[in-house]
């Protein structure tokens, strides 16, 4: 995780806050700031811990942290067009969908296509209110406020 203290990625990893396993990580890559503002944003959570919400909170705090810590004008997610769940995910955030990318990102040795989806910061502030200048949102931290629930941490 040695890019996880740049200026132009920001990483965090998804603590449980029963017994404070790693159950996932949430992305902040490739910050542009000056007249862009944007971001890629990417994920992963631990399949025993898949379709239980945690993913869909986890990307909203750190969207908070984005538009509110970062000041970003848009984040943007590349999502390959057979991971429905990550697509289900991403669209319950609300994100929109922009476009299909041929042969966008290499993995695994060959180019994979992809779906673009964005947010930009008024379509987040409009659909999640309470985060405007949130106050929980740090350089440091992201913490979860409802019990029984992850918390995010930037990995050291």
């Amino acid at each position: 995780m040695a890019t996880a203290r740049t200026e132009m990625n920001k990483r965090f990893v998804i603590q449980h806050d029963i017994d404070r396993a790693i159950i996932g990580q949430v992305s902040l890559n490739s910050i542009l700031l000056g007249p862009m503002r944007s971001a890629f944003i990417g994920y992963w959570i631990a399949p025993t811990h898949a379709r239980r919400g945690f993913m869909t909170q986890a990307i909203t705090l750190a969207l908070c942290y984005a538009f509110n810590r970062l000041m970003l004008h848009r984040v943007e997610a590349n999502i390959q067009p057979h991971n429905t769940a990550s697509i289900g995910t991403i669209l319950k955030v609300g994100f929109r969908y922009e476009g299909f990318s041929p042969k966008l990102v290499q993995i695994a040795g060959k180019y994979a296509d992809h779906n673009r989806y964005a947010m930009l910061d008024e379509e987040f502030f409009a659909r999640y209110p309470s985060c405007v200048n949130h106050a929980e949102v740090s350089d440091h931290s992201v913490h979860f406020v409802t019990p029984a629930t992850p918390d995010i941490y930037r990995t050291p």
